[in-house]
């Protein structure tokens, strides 16, 4: 399923440009990203993957921040279709001065990605936290166009705070703030955001698994920001 991720983002680059890479903070909703959605519709159609209503069964069906979320317990798959007109989040690194130190500090915010970013960004998680994460389909309603991923159904319940801490701490991670939603691993350069306590799962045999995190890695260029400034 990770191809094809990686056989829509490098559509998009292949008609837009490589440097579409380099514009993933700007919004689906902005000329970028209407372009992109355009793309990635003839790209859908090519594929045989196109859908007229996001919906595979509406059964256990679930709101969330970014998605309308589907389980699929024939298959074992959830789906995650995107807002319409819009591609989820990607995260963004806020360099900064202390108020009182003057010393540098690092946040993390969320914003709107473009199509290519979103899809970088779950191949990215798939990187780092092995999952299989795909695209499953374009949908295309009157309402507007989402993407649509699929992924394994993970069991289990929510973890606690100091389970998804321990977690992350064993993956090499430090965090980057009071309230432990993002996370700094200098080996790798890898941000992972939006670490709240229900983007994990905690597996009946006591595994804390990773869902869906937002992972951005840092360039040669910023990473020095970053370095040995952990907490505000």
């Amino acid at each position: 399923m990770e191809d094809s991720l990686l056989a829509a983002s490098d559509y998009l680059c292949g008609i837009l440009g490589p440097d579409a890479r380099d514009r993933v903070y700007e919004s689906a909703s902005g000329d970028e990203g209407r372009a992109q959605f355009r793309c990635l519709l003839d790209h859908a159609r090519e594929r045989g993957c196109l859908l007229s209503q996001s919906l595979r069964s509406g059964k256990s069906v679930t709101q969330g921040n970014e998605h309308v979320i589907e389980f699929d317990e024939d298959s074992g798959l959830v789906y995650k279709t995107t807002k319409p007109d819009l591609a989820g989040f990607v995260a963004v690194p806020v360099w900064g001065l202390h108020k009182e130190t003057q010393k540098p500090v690092t946040q993390v915010r969320l914003s709107c990605a473009t199509p290519i970013g979103y899809l970088d960004r779950w191949r990215l998680f798939n990187e780092v936290f092995g999952d299989q994460v795909g695209l499953a389909a374009i949908v295309e309603t009157p309402a507007g166009t989402s993407l649509q991923i699929s992924q394994l159904t993970i069991g289990g319940t929510t973890p606690s705070r100091g389970q998804v801490m321990e977690f992350m701490r064993g993956e090499g991670f430090e965090s980057l703030d009071d309230e432990f939603r993002n996370w700094w691993r200098a080996e790798d350069r890898l941000i992972a955001a939006d670490a709240k306590t229900e983007n994990f799962k905690l597996t009946p045999d006591g595994n804390v698994v990773p869902i869906d995190l937002v992972p951005l890695r840092v360039g040669d260029m910023d990473s020095w920001h970053l370095e040995g400034t952990m907490r505000f």
